[in-house]
């Protein structure tokens, strides 16, 4: 069978780039997801992307809650996982979808490093998936981002995540 890949990108939403404390690296962390949708989808790669919903800074259907402008989807060009736990997986009807597009690898990207990208790596890896995660397509805004973002590309890669660029994709 022959490999089909998809990009999940996951929680860009506006609400986190407003925090006291920034999105390490912004302007070139969104630089990057842009131009790495744009080649997935000049190489007709699926695109996934999540919202994240609390009770607090993302309220559902609040400007903080959508996905930030020029990374979201364009005229429902993609399948968009709305969600309320760290997990991509739990209760959000994605398995199902992927199983039925033939969708046997993720490549994942997004907000935050050390929570919601974490977890999808890792749920991922359990559900079956081969799983790409994107080491300069993913951040986090907790002090000492760097030194995270890197933790857990090495923490993935001993799980057996494969880690690359965004450059290295398709």
């Amino acid at each position: 069978m022959r490999e089909k890949t998809c990009l999940v990108v996951i929680d860009v939403q506006n609400g986190i780039f407003r925090l006291k404390q920034p999105v390490y690296n912004s302007a070139s962390f969104l630089r990057t997801l842009r131009e790495m949708i744009v080649a997935a989808k000049m190489h007709s790669v699926s695109i996934i992307y999540t919202q994240h919903e609390n009770d607090t800074f993302l309220s559902r259907n609040s400007e903080n809650w959508k996905i930030v402008d020029g990374i979201g989807p364009v005229d429902h060009d993609a399948f968009i996982i709305q969600k309320k736990r760290p997990g991509i997986f739990d209760d959000t009807g994605l398995i199902d979808f992927l199983h039925r597009e033939k969708i046997t690898t993720l490549c994942i990207a997004g907000l935050i490093s050390n929570g919601c990208i974490r977890e999808a790596c890792l749920d991922g890896l359990k559900n079956g998936f081969r799983i790409v995660l994107v080491a300069d397509a993913h951040g986090t805004f907790y002090k000492n981002a760097e030194k995270i973002i890197e933790k857990i590309n090495n923490e993935m890669r001993s799980q057996g995540v494969e880690i690359k660029q965004s450059m290295e994709l398709w």
